[in-house]
């Protein structure tokens, strides 16, 4: 079998709803392979309720003849190279890791990856409850999840998300767009949804129809999209080695009109992110195959803490994750029961808080906490279309044939990372680009 799960997409003619600074762009940076677009700010003072039609949850999945996870396999990944972190960041704390001395995470000697961290979150949490006193805490608070409203008659599509920037959201593309969808896709045209909400972890109070009133659903409230990030070639369909080779996007939040208009002025922090498959080593587990140590956050559709609350509560899997490299695919897989919903997850190294050692007990090779590696875009079914296998990949962060630098920087000397995550980066935040981190969305604000 070799069809997908694929969300439904009517084309989207929002030409006056939205402008594209795309236009503006010098020939050199219009090469760089993304897109950006941001919603009309009046468009976005019109908060009434979606419609609340069956839900959709995207999530590709592949035959599961197409898994090999044999250890002949010579790792020919076309990221080669050194890798490379931004680190996380707080509220409280600011940046928590220093970049001058970022070593591939957490192993040792033997080369086996690992997570180990504290059971505890930075901070109080936001609301002491049984369903909120986890998931309110800090890194779980940087997960939530994701409603898209593709058309102004839709329903909602579910996906997860994490915050990457203080008000900058990353998840999946397919969540968002069709592979394929815009084939001529060029500045001045239009791909991006209707309208799409961000609610930082998400719990059972949220619904489609308390998504209006942003402030009263969920813990935090919810937060609407007006900017979006993508590559091109995604919504094109012409991404070398397929869809799964760069399916990631990043979304902007919109600000309230209050003295907490961001997630960050909320006490909710952003993952750190790697590029160049950070952290993954050879270590004899898979011959020449590099793996390292993910946790994996989410909101599956068919997993829940109740018979009433399917996709509804935060689920965390730790897997070990290994590179799955043929001809052009360079995807990573995991183990994990996470289901469609969960798509746009984050995958994070070294999930949680550093703790502190003595003599007999070693960091390892790094220390640094919360970075992400992916985001989740698809699961391997069986015949049945269920995703029996338990294996769930993503795009790797880093150099793809669509984005070959193994630096991404802006006209200041700032890094953004390679690959495709660094050029999406670069693309939302740098002055060069859409500049978002003069306003306050980036990992900093200046």
């Amino acid at each position: 079998m070799s069809i997908f799960f694929r969300k439904s997409l009517a084309a989207l003619t929002l030409s006056s709803l939205v402008f594209s600074p795309t236009a503006y762009l010098s020939a050199k940076q219009k090469n760089q392979g993304v897109g950006f677009e941001v919603v009309d700010s009046e468009e976005l003072t019109e908060l009434t309720a979606p419609t609340n039609l069956p839900p959709i949850y995207p999530m590709p999945f592949l035959p599961e003849g197409q898994l090999r996870l044999d250890s002949s396999l010579t790792s020919t990944s076309s990221f080669k190279g050194r890798s490379w972190a931004s680190p996380e960041g707080t509220p409280e704390l600011g940046s928590l890791s220093s970049l001058s001395n970022i070593e591939p995470l957490r192993y040792g000697t033997s080369k086996y990856p690992h997570t180990t961290q504290l059971v505890r979150g930075y901070k109080p949490a936001k609301k002491n409850t049984s369903k909120d006193s986890i998931t309110t805490t800090s890194p779980y608070n940087r997960a939530g999840k994701l409603y898209i409203q593709q058309t102004s008659g839709s329903g909602m599509g579910r996906c997860s998300a994490s915050m990457i920037g203080r008000g900058l959201v990353l998840t999946a593309a397919h969540c968002l767009f069709t592979y394929g969808e815009a084939p001529n896709y060029k500045r001045g045209t239009s791909v991006i949804p209707y309208r799409t909400y961000y609610v930082p972890s998400a719990n059972k109070t949220t619904s489609t129809a308390s998504l209006a009133a942003v402030g009263a659903t969920g813990p935090y409230g919810a937060w609407q999209v007006d900017g979006y990030v993508f590559p091109v070639c995604y919504v094109k369909g012409n991404c070398t080695g397929g869809w799964t080779s760069n399916d990631i996007a990043l979304i902007r939040l919109k600000k309230r009109k209050n003295s907490r208009p961001l997630p960050w002025n909320n006490g909710i922090g952003y993952f750190g992110y790697g590029s160049g498959n950070y952290g993954f080593v050879s270590n004899g587990l898979f011959g020449s195959i590099k793996s390292n140590q993910i946790t994996q956050l989410g909101y599956p559709a068919a997993i829940g803490d109740s018979t009433s609350n399917y996709g509804g509560a935060m689920i965390r899997t730790d897997s070990l994750a290994r590179e799955y490299t043929a001809g052009t695919l360079n995807r990573n897989v995991w183990g994990s029961m996470q289901s469609p919903g969960a798509s746009g997850g984050p995958a994070i190294v070294n999930f949680g808080m550093n703790p502190k050692v003595r003599w007999q007990a070693t960091y390892g090779n790094a220390r640094s906490a919360n970075i992400l590696v992916g985001t989740l875009s698809f699961g391997y079914a069986n015949g049945s279309s269920a995703f029996a296998p338990h294996v769930l990949g993503a795009s790797i962060f880093g150099k793809t044939p669509n984005f070959p630098k193994s630096q991404y920087k802006d006209s200041t000397g700032k890094k953004w990372g390679a690959g495709n995550i660094g050029a999406l980066m670069d693309t939302a935040c740098s002055k060069d680009h859409a500049n978002w981190k003069a306003g306050g969305y980036c990992q900093s604000s200046s």
